[in-house]
């Protein structure tokens, strides 16, 4: 669990009947419920989670749940509120009004909740997680560091837009390793295979990592990453003009055009 460590300290110590995490989406209030489980060592059959769209039926589920002895101290419900139904949060309410003593239960939002169930809790408002606690966060999906750097970078503190950042670039740095392998290795099947999916951002990341090679000043990638291109100077710059004429407009054909000369037996 990474990032609100007040609100976590907190809940660790003490918690309440209702708990309600409220914040932006994607900040982990989810992550948090669940981790709340494992800090107060609840066992899965003192356990119940409703994830998504709560309706009636789940609400009934969870008065069964709750009505019956738990096998530790308490019963845990966590409930997800966002797209619950009126009539089941109208049920719920009459559960929170008088919870049962062995049971607690831990909500989370992202929307609007209603104020008579908001009265019913203890509210803890989650805000977005810190640049240091993404990038902790996104570190281990295991995704290369500099790549895991740029998605953690004015992503607003949530984790959804920083992953779907990082598997663009992931997606854009593989099509990058193909062209500079199809180069190094004159390989003119894998040079068509390598420009499928290429596009300006390719074409940038490109660029930085033949300057990279040029300058011998490594942060993107590394003399690995571009299959011995590095050695070879005077062709880095001869490829890098190539490049340089390129517009964004037209960055698949353009590139492709400007290095295929570079497919020629040396």
């Amino acid at each position: 669990m990474i990032g609100h460590e007040r609100v976590r300290a907190a809940l660790a110590a003490s918690l309440a009947p209702v708990v309600l995490l409220r914040g932006p989406e994607s900040v982990g209030k989810w992550t948090l419920a669940n981790h709340l489980a494992q800090v107060h060592r609840v066992a899965e059959t003192d356990l119940m989670r409703c994830p998504a769209r709560l309706d009636v039926d789940t609400v009934r589920a969870v008065l069964a749940f709750v009505a019956t002895a738990p096998f530790g101290a308490f019963k845990l419900v966590l409930i997800e509120l966002d797209g619950a139904s009126e009539a089941a949060l109208g049920a719920l309410l009459k559960t929170l009004e008088e919870p049962p003593g062995t049971a607690r239960f831990v909500l989370t939002s992202t929307g609007t909740v209603p104020a008579t169930i908001v009265s019913r809790a203890s509210v803890y408002e989650l805000g977005l997680l810190s640049r240091d606690e993404l990038r902790a966060v996104l570190t281990g999906t295991g995704m290369n560091p500099a790549a895991v750097d740029r998605a953690a970078q004015g992503r607003r503190g949530q984790v959804a837009p920083a992953q779907a950042a990082l598997g663009a670039d992931e997606a854009c740095r593989a099509a990058v390793l193909s062209v500079t392998r199809a180069v190094a290795q004159r390989d003119p099947e894998l040079f068509e295979r390598a420009f499928a999916g290429f596009d300006d951002a390719a074409r940038t990341l490109l660029v930085t990592g033949l300057i990279e090679a040029v300058t011998g000043r490594w942060a993107v990638f590394g003399p690995g990453d571009l299959c011995g291109l590095h050695t070879d100077r005077p062709r880095l710059l001869t490829m890098l003009a190539a490049i340089a004429a390129v517009g964004a407009a037209r960055a698949q054909l353009g590139v492709r055009a400007a290095l295929e000369p570079f497919l020629a037996p040396a």
